[in-house]
């Protein structure tokens, strides 16, 4: 406060004198001229710049205290606004390094760094999934002179030597995914849901849909007449499913997804189902075709691609999340997203190269 004061009271009285020889000139004159100066106007100007001098020192003190108490706010807002904006739904945390000179934009950051839930008082590690909002500054981070002095700063605040699962430090799948525009045109479903009907997605076809699943289970049920219909217009549906004699696999998919049900009973009423849809189409379009495929690998994602050789090809992968049957699905078009449609493809044309055998409708499945 007395910066403020001091500050003010230079300036002001810079002011006062600048006036007053502006004014009292020619008497300043006068009575330096009475007193044997001959120079008058010359030291008429120097008192001049020394009372702009003076007036100059009160500004710089005002300013001092200006940015003593704003200033660095102001700096990080400058920041802000020229690397990234802090995302409002991540205002609640705050990442945490242990050494001064690291930041987001460091490429390999001193460890051990940390994520805190400012609300929640709980502080974990830094789970990769947090590795693209912190790149783009969307997360306020703050840097320590040391591991002794992030642990005083973090004192009140609870240790969980482990990555959080989003859902505890309240993220959304969907925040985490870079705002770049590289992740532009990806359609992301939280949970089976929020999934459109495969109508929607069919419709984008024009001349082959290819299906990659582990039993085709969801999708035979809820969308039979969608596949007729299909089918009816000429498209080609190509089904790659986990071989029923894959026995060892098909019991561990039901270790892992036991509400399910036995995989094995849910592929063979999938078959059934897909075999009727067949007999179905075909007696009034002969020329339907309805690939059914095997595969004898370890299932890690399903896929939907639709006409995958063309420039339009979509597709629609669901990732897998053991135990739990509200999966997380992406949706993408190759024109939106190039690289990551030409890497999933290869993973389909991959299982591909692998099929065991086709399975014919016209043999009694094995029970």
């Amino acid at each position: 406060m007395r910066h403020w004061i001091l500050g003010v009271a230079v300036t002001l009285t810079g002011i006062i004198f600048e006036v007053i020889i502006a004014v009292y000139s020619d008497t300043i004159k006068t009575f330096f001229g009475s007193h044997g100066i001959s120079d008058q106007a010359g030291v008429t100007y120097l008192l001049g710049a020394l009372a702009a001098i003076w007036m100059v020192a009160g500004v710089v003190v005002i300013g001092s205290s200006v940015f003593k108490r704003f200033g660095y706010g102001v700096i990080l807002f400058k920041i802000s606004r020229t690397t990234g904006s802090i995302d409002p739904r991540f205002a609640h945390l705050t990442i945490h390094y242990s050494q001064r000179t690291d930041n987001p934009d460091t490429v390999n950051p001193a460890r051990p760094r940390y994520v805190t839930d400012n609300r929640k008082l709980q502080a974990y590690w830094v789970s990769d999934y947090l590795e693209a909002p912190i790149r783009e500054h969307r997360v306020q981070w703050h840097s320590h002179d040391g591991e002794r002095a992030l642990q005083s700063k973090l004192k009140n605040f609870h240790f969980n030597e482990r990555d959080p699962t989003p859902e505890e430090i309240d993220v959304a799948v969907t925040q985490l995914l870079s705002a770049n525009p590289k992740s532009q045109g990806i359609e992301i479903y939280r949970n089976n849901d929020e999934l459109p009907p495969l109508s929607t997605l069919f419709s984008k076809a024009k001349t082959r849909v290819n299906i990659l699943a582990i039993d085709a289970g969801v999708v035979t049920k809820k969308s039979y007449p969608d596949f007729i219909e299909l089918l009816k217009k000429g498209i080609i549906v190509r089904f790659v499913l986990l071989d029923e004699d894959a026995k060892p696999l098909l019991d561990e998919v039901t270790k892992a997804w036991p509400f399910a049900g036995k995989a094995f009973d849910v592929l063979q009423e999938s078959l059934r189902m897909l075999c009727q849809i067949k007999k179905e189409v075909l007696k009034e379009v002969p020329k339907a075709k309805l690939e059914i495929k095997f595969v004898n690998l370890l299932p890690i994602h399903s896929m939907i691609i639709i006409d995958p050789e063309s420039e339009h090809a979509f597709i629609q992968v669901t990732n897998y999340h053991y135990n739990i049957h509200s999966w997380v699905s992406l949706a993408f078009s190759r024109i939106d997203q190039p690289e990551l449609f030409q890497s999933y493809l290869k993973s389909y044309q991959y299982v591909e190269s692998n099929i065991t055998r086709d399975y014919d409708c016209k043999k009694q499945s094995k029970g």
